[in-house]
């Protein structure tokens, strides 16, 4: 599939080091694919460079409308995460590569157990906020922060 021309709509702080921004069809009309929880795009950004970013809007996975993903702000950055924070603003025209998901989660389970560290937060956050919520019926997810610190969420549904 050819690259998808989007347009960043939105950007916002949503913590120290993270922003979030909301990218939707560069072309009036265009429709962006559908993706499931859990699955990433390839964003070209202006200087050359690839990175992979998690959707973060999975309730809108079936017809999205925009996509939304958040970046960190890496200290050791090679170019990518740096680039989103300082030269990507609203109204900067990309490309992206169509989403794929190398991260299924398989319904068929009653319970699940989501384990992350670092940059796994996002597709985490996605498949518990949609496929874990509908599709399962108790998760456990545990994330292991930046700092070291291990954050424990139980959710019963």
């Amino acid at each position: 599939m050819p690259d998808i021309a989007v347009q960043v709509i939105s950007k916002r702080a949503l913590a120290r080091d993270v922003v979030a921004l909301r990218l939707a069809p560069y072309h009036a009309g265009d429709q962006l694919p559908a993706f499931d929880a859990g699955a990433h795009i390839e964003l070209r950004l202006p200087n050359g460079l690839t990175r992979a970013y998690s959707l973060t809007n999975a309730g809108q996975a079936s017809a999205p409308t925009h996509y939304d993903i958040a970046v960190s702000a890496d200290a050791n950055s090679r170019g990518g995460s740096v680039t989103v924070h300082d030269k990507v603003h609203v109204g900067s025209r990309l490309s992206i590569a169509a989403p794929r998901n190398h991260f299924a989660l398989d319904h068929g389970h009653q319970r699940v157990l989501l384990i992350a560290g670092g940059i796994g937060v996002t597709p985490i956050y996605a498949k518990a906020s949609l496929d874990c919520r509908s599709k399962c019926g108790k998760f456990l997810c545990l994330s292991g922060l930046f700092m070291g610190v291990i954050e424990c969420l139980r959710i019963e549904l």
